[in-house]
């Protein structure tokens, strides 16, 4: 980031697919996938996110190298920059270090505008927060002068605490509404609390000429029994607000592991012909609670990422090479590689939110990928999106991801005089499976304040209090294209 032309993506990976916190970067104008990763020689990027999929500890690299023109056309699959690394080998001499580095909460102060209320389960102001690093590396000679080896190892075990400013209906919305008696049609929600503030006055878009619910108390008889369970879920504010906005305060940790392995073999088979190998795999897992418990919302995975629910992942690299001085004035090199990269994530919940609540059509027996949590978007119109989606927990979920790619590189490099020619071929074959939940497979339901506005005014907590069964089932269609999108994606 450091190099002229180089910025970050307005947008970023959750920590779910990019544990090792990778940025994807654009170089000269170009596009993110124009930039390529290669690690002794070998491919080392994610084609579909555009990250590196190893990143080896400090201990076991030996250079680096990034070059944004004028590289050689062995390089030519890439076309913004090419970014080039190399792993340690032994020597005739053992060298290795090892190494730990900690830190706690027990010095951070309180953030004052989040941090007011006490967590319910821990009782803590300050969310938990830890971050041990530790690890080591090993290397030296297999036989002297002959062949060597080189291992090293990486270990993360982090909880991630974080807070969040969100908007929750009012304690007499919530009281009102939670006497309400739909079987009776006696009580109702009272929603005067944001008559205060224009443009908040209620409609009632199921009468002719769409009248004004007075002082926006909203009968019984029209309330949405499913709107009135999700609003169950929902905790009291615990904020004091001028405009009953930001009135609820939650903190929460997100738990994250990483372990990795690097180990390297090199042997001098000849004056003349060098040949190594390596291995490398990271493992991670991730999970991270939500702000409303049960009923979702913003996670905490990080202060700067908002992903709820639980991923595994598992990245491997592998590499063989040979370096052979044929002549002084003709050498070639051979490489064999294989790159995978793996995901799987899950929501906070599997637990069939919208059945339970009697929304149908949204989690469809037999299809997994169609269970846990749909997402309700409300904008912060009364209340902050809940639920679980991309745009609510940055929750790509469920995701299944699995990418392979082989390599077989051969370049050989002729001295003529004052001049070189080089020529070869890089051959790759690439598979890949990804079975997102981009828009999620649960369903996702929004609710515009045009829906209780008549010329002026509407309000997004009213639109979802006064949703029934039918306009419910107007998204029924969104699961239904989800399980056929998924039946494509694993017949390809």
């Amino acid at each position: 980031l450091l190099i002229p032309g180089t910025q970050v993506m307005g947008w970023s990976q959750n920590s779910a697919e990019d544990p090792q916190g990778s940025p994807t970067v654009e170089i000269n104008g170009q596009h993110f996938s124009g930039v390529g990763y290669e690690l002794d020689g070998a491919a080392n990027q994610d084609p579909i996110l555009g990250q590196i999929v190893i990143n080896p500890p400090l201990d076991a690299v030996t250079e680096a190298k990034i070059t944004t023109q004028d590289y050689d056309a062995q390089f030519g699959q890439a076309v913004a920059a090419v970014v080039t690394a190399q792993t340690k080998s032994g020597t005739n001499s053992f060298h290795g270090d090892v190494f730990e580095y900690r830190k706690t909460d027990a010095t951070e102060a309180r953030n004052p505008f989040s941090q007011v209320a006490p967590d319910a389960v821990t009782g803590r102001l300050i969310p938990s927060a830890k971050y041990n690093q530790f690890g080591g590396s090993l290397g030296g000679p297999i036989l002297k002068n002959k062949a060597f080896f080189f291992v090293d190892y990486q270990g993360t075990r982090q909880i991630l605490g974080s807070s969040a400013r969100v908007t929750v209906p009012t304690a007499l919305v919530q009281s009102s509404c939670a006497a309400a008696n739909i079987a009776a049609g006696t009580g109702g929600c009272d929603l005067s609390d944001y008559l205060v503030h224009p443009g908040k006055q209620i409609y009632n878009p199921r009468v002719a000429g769409v009248p004004a619910f007075a002082n926006n108390f909203i009968p019984a008889q029209y309330l949405s029994p499913q709107a009135l369970a999700l609003l169950a879920m929902i905790p009291l504010p615990n904020l004091a607000s001028d405009n009953n906005a930001d009135n609820y305060a939650g903190s929460g940790s997100g738990k994250q592991h990483n372990d990795e392995v690097d180990a390297r073999v090199d042997e001098q088979l000849s004056q003349r012909t060098h040949a190594f190998g390596r291995y490398s795999i990271f493992n991670n897992g991730i999970s991270s609670n939500t702000i409303f418990g049960k009923a979702g919302g913003q996670g905490f995975s990080s202060p700067t990422n908002s992903f709820g629910g639980t991923a595994s992942g598992r990245s491997q690299s592998a590499v063989a090479g040979m370096d052979i001085a044929l002549s002084p004035k003709l050498l070639t090199d051979f490489r064999l590689g294989y790159l995978r990269y793996h995901v799987r994530t899950t929501k906070y919940s599997t637990a069939d939110l919208a059945t339970q609540v009697g929304i149908p059509g949204l989690n469809i027996p037999g299809q997994p990928f169609t269970s846990g949590p749909p997402a309700f978007y409300l904008n912060g119109d009364g209340l902050s999106n809940f639920g679980s989606a991309l745009g609510v927990d940055a929750c790509n979920c469920p995701l299944l991801e699995t990418e392979d790619q082989y390599q077989i590189v051969n370049n050989w490099t002729r001295i003529l005089g004052t001049h070189s020619l080089k020529f070869g071929v890089d051959g790759r074959y690439a598979r890949n499976l990804r079975v997102p939940s981009d828009s999620n497979r649960a369903g996702e339901l929004s609710f515009s304040a045009t829906d209780t506005a008549n010329l002026t005014g509407g309000f997004g907590l009213g639109t979802f209090l006064l949703g029934d069964v039918t306009s419910f089932n107007r998204y029924v269609s969104v699961s239904t294209n989800a399980k056929e999108s998924q039946k494509r994606l694993f017949t390809y």
